[in-house]
């Protein structure tokens, strides 16, 4: 956000002031040519340059936004979070105005945001702070997702914007995606089911608890799965006699903890027994 009188201020989703945690940020915003009485729209990440699988990015980028806070209140000294982004610098991928010179443009045609965006930040490129979404020569939903697919590592997924829609926001500045589509590459493994968790409606499972075994037998637990939905039949786990195998697709593995990223349920499988379930198959590459 550039203020009336030009002063630049970083805010989060809820609106907590996180200013004083991003000098460097503030500085690239004061020197870009955004107008005062501005509302952007931008995602704080680590530097795209450090070529760093996107999970562990993730997870220092929370730690960065974490540090130093107080229930969403920044501490008056700053200087854990500023260490930590020395090691892992943080830079703002900036993708739409809100608000222009005072004027409301988020009604308008994405092109015309592009633009807008493109007059107020020049040049962009990999060694600024700040930088714009990038046009992929992509024709077709097929090519989006085998793109994903092969940098799963160092990507977690596009999202691919229709220039001639407007973008429609919520009051917390989280973009619906009336005029974008998000495309991730999803894995999927078999894992060990041994029990389940009520959910909301009676006499059903909400979630699963999963598990792997390790190369001297020992289960290695790997949380929940959800997406389950009150049928009759395999599909439902009371009928399930555990432990049992399962197969469950997933967005990413967390690597501090082994669990899954939006794990999800997809099929049981009775042909297998949980003996044949190992973490081997899943570190040394077996399964994607």
């Amino acid at each position: 956000m550039v203020k009336s009188d030009g002063t630049p201020y970083v805010f989060t989703r809820r609106w907590d002031d996180h200013t004083s945690k991003y000098p460097h940020i503030v500085e690239a915003i004061r020197e870009a040519s955004i107008p005062p009485s501005s509302l952007l729209i931008a995602e704080l990440c680590i530097d795209p340059l450090i070529m760093l699988d996107h999970m562990w990015a993730q997870k220092h980028m929370g730690e960065i936004q974490k540090a130093d806070t107080l229930r969403g209140v920044c501490k008056p000294d700053q200087s854990n979070c500023l260490k930590r982004q020395r090691l892992n610098p943080v830079k703002a991928g900036v993708f739409g105005y809100l608000y222009h010179a005072g004027n409301k443009v988020w009604n308008l045609p994405y092109r015309n945001v592009l633009k807008a965006l493109e007059r107020s930040i020049p040049e962009l490129s990999d060694d600024e702070i700040l930088f714009l979404p990038r046009e992929l020569p992509i024709i077709s939903s097929d090519m989006a997702i085998d793109l994903v697919r092969r940098n799963k590592l160092s990507m977690e997924g596009l999202v691919i914007w229709d220039v001639g829609m407007a973008m429609e926001v919520t009051m917390n500045g989280k973009p619906l995606r009336r005029a974008s589509w998000k495309i991730k590459a999803k894995g999927e493994m078999d894992v060990i089911a041994y029990d389940g968790e009520p959910g909301k409606v009676v006499d059903h499972y909400g979630s699963i608890r999963i598990c792997r075994m390790d190369a001297n037998g020992n289960q290695v637990d790997m949380g929940t799965v959800g997406g389950l939905k009150p049928k009759q039949g395999e599909t439902d786990p009371s009928n399930w006699k555990f432990p049992c195998v399962i197969e469950v697709t997933y967005d990413n593995i967390f690597p501090d903890t082994g669990l899954l990223q939006f794990g999800s349920f997809s099929k049981i499988h009775e042909d297998k027994l949980p003996e044949e379930v190992d973490l081997f198959s899943l570190v040394s590459g077996g399964e994607s």
